[in-house]
């Protein structure tokens, strides 16, 4: 049995010396004073070790002289110039380093005893890494001399050369001096003449900027005057056929406004054609419902087929989505040019408007072919070539027995060359027409209304006073025209409606300043202030804000983004189509009620 006494254990307060007992070259031990060992002494005795780059792997073997628990003696060591701090390696007794820079280091170690008491004096030694002879001092000195030299010579050898070439040179100057002033003068001439070449053809381009100009206000000024007064014939006309009338006096009515409608068309395609000459026409890109649309234009036709005793027809490809990206609008102007071609020169049989995908591209777009298909006259072959003419018809009789501009399918080719696409037909004189065209587009997530309003050329939307009933509205007419004041009135009247009456923007102002509306039709061109001033002094003021209605003949694009940018929420062209404002009332009336159960 053996016995102590805890009390007397006493720490070990010595301080061990630390000693380098060892260094190795690639893992083998360095002897001292061989002839090409760095070693010249015993190593715990040596101050300084110089490597050359080649030795780049080498350890350091130490040791604290504690013989009391050596096994618990803790090491540290650091490397200066290389480590950023010491190593804390617990009791293992060597350090390894591996490919360092040639340079000067200072390698230091410290160590413990058992107990955790440290010679923070350590040891250190020395160490220089010599460099390759690349990098001495001496070498790049004899590159730096060497390189300076021979550029030195370099140019020794161009200046000689340079001097040949000079007097060379001078020769074929003075020899070419006379050509060049000879050119210089023949030079000045051309750019003179290409100043004035270029002068004249920009004053050219600002004539025919000019001329563009002008030709684009009196077509808008025409379209405006025209629309004015067809506004109240058109819808007088479709009033009156609101009314108890003889067959006979019907007729004479939906003549009149299938005439105005017609003179109305005329304008369009005069319109559109200008754009497009211009380069001002731009499409939209929003999704719509394809069927919809289709569905839409062949309901325009469908009384006038019906009295011709012809059917309508549709079918679409089954891979193409139901909703699609393109311009509405002008989408379904092409589809009306064309079916209205084919009822027009079709006497019995169909008409079929079909859809199919042509091939899918990146991206989800994909291309689809739309083939309108009669069964009318046909169109002989020598003939073709003026189909897609401006102011051209097959032949003079055709235009008097048909009517028309020559202009629907040179607007419909135009159009679909803006939608990526392209247009052919094939016919058989006595069998029948088909028009083929492509258009580029894309399936929509979602879609807007597709308006089938429009000129519906043998039927009418009835007018009944149940729908102020479903969609009750406090509306403000802003509109200075007679003719146009009486026929808007009345068509509220028969819809149910006692709206207000402004005669000019400054009225309208006032009278949204001083009563609550729901909605406003606003005319643009008023006197003492237009439609667009109020609509801004509207939108500034503080009070509850009416949806504002632009209600105006000027139909150009342009007019429509000066109508939204002045806050205008919609917009409504004249001649008024009853199917469009009953469509634009009953839209914005479900908006209003929606924004007030929300609220």
């Amino acid at each position: 049995m053996n016995v102590f006494y805890p009390a007397s254990i006493k720490d070990n307060d010595f301080v061990p010396p630390v000693y380098i007992t060892n260094f190795q070259i690639f893992n083998k031990s360095v002897a001292m004073g061989d002839a090409n060992s760095p070693l010249q002494q015993q190593i715990s005795e040596t101050k300084e070790i110089i490597l050359s780059y080649k030795q780049s792997v080498f350890t350091f073997e130490f040791a604290a002289l504690n013989y009391t628990l050596p096994d618990k003696n803790q090491y540290a060591y650091m490397l200066q110039g290389f480590d950023k701090g010491w190593n804390y390696v617990s009791n293992k007794r060597t350090a390894t380093y591996t490919n360092l820079d040639p340079g000067e280091y200072t390698f230091r170690v410290i160590g413990s005893n058992n107990d955790g008491i440290w010679n923070r004096k350590g040891t250190t030694i020395r160490l220089i890494i010599n460099p390759p002879f690349w990098l001495t001092w001496w070498f790049r000195s004899i590159v730096a001399v060497s390189i300076i030299g021979a550029a030195f010579a370099f140019y020794r050898f161009r200046i000689n050369i340079i001097k040949r070439q000079k007097k060379k040179l001078q020769q074929q100057v003075q020899e070419q001096t006379v050509q060049l002033v000879h050119l210089n003068e023949e030079e000045r001439k051309a750019r003179v003449e290409a100043e004035q070449a270029r002068q004249d053809a920009e004053h050219a381009r600002q004539e025919a900027e000019r001329a563009n100009s002008c030709k684009s206000v009196f077509l808008a000024t025409m379209s405006h005057e025209i629309r004015t007064p067809m506004n109240g014939v058109i819808g007088m006309a479709s009033l009156l056929t609101q009314t108890a009338l003889t067959t006979e006096q019907r007729n004479y009515a939906e003549t009149i406004s299938t005439c105005g409608e017609s003179l109305v068309a005329i304008i369009n395609d005069i319109l559109d054609f200008s754009k497009i000459e211009s380069g001002k026409m731009e499409l939209e890109y929003s999704g719509f419902d394809l069927r919809t649309c289709i569905e839409g234009v062949l309901n325009v036709f469908t009384a006038k087929a019906a009295h011709a005793g012809l059917d309508l027809k549709y079918a679409i490809d089954a891979r193409i989505p139901p909703q699609i990206m393109g311009d509405v609008l002008r989408f379904r102007q092409v589809l009306m040019n064309l079916v209205g071609n084919a009822i027009k020169f079709t006497h019995k049989g169909a008409i079929c408007v079909e859809v199919q995908l042509v091939k899918t591209t990146e991206n989800n777009q994909f291309e689809m072919a739309i083939a309108v298909r009669d069964t009318g006259i046909g169109i002989p072959a020598d003939k073709m070539e003026h189909l897609f003419k401006a102011f051209s018809q097959v032949d003079s009789s055709t235009t008097r027995k048909y009517g028309g501009t020559g202009l629907g399918l040179v607007i419909c080719e135009k159009l679909i060359t803006l939608m990526g696409g392209q247009i052919g037909v094939t016919s058989e004189v006595g069998k029948g027409t088909t028009f083929r065209f492509t258009i580029q587009t894309a399936a929509a997530t979602s879609s807007e209304r597709t308006p089938v309003g429009g000129n519906m050329q043998n039927g009418q939307v009835k007018l009944s006073v149940e729908f102020a009933q479903q969609h009750p509205l406090r509306l403000l007419v802003a509109e200075d025209h007679p003719v146009n004041q009486q026929l808007v009135l009345k068509v509220l009247n028969l819809l149910g409606y006692e709206p207000a009456l402004a005669e000019n923007g400054k009225e309208a102002v006032d009278m949204v300043a001083s009563q609550s509306y729901d909605i406003v039709l606003m005319d643009m061109q008023m006197p003492e202030m237009d439609g667009l001033e109020a609509t801004r002094l509207i939108r500034v003021n503080g009070q509850q804000q009416p949806v504002i209605i632009a209600m105006t003949a000027n139909v150009m694009q342009s007019d429509q983004d000066e109508c939204r940018q002045a806050g205008m929420d919609d917009f409504i062209s004249k001649p008024l189509n009853l199917d469009d404002l009953v469509y634009m009332l009953g839209k914005w009336a479900r908006q209003l009620n929606k924004a007030a159960s929300l609220s």
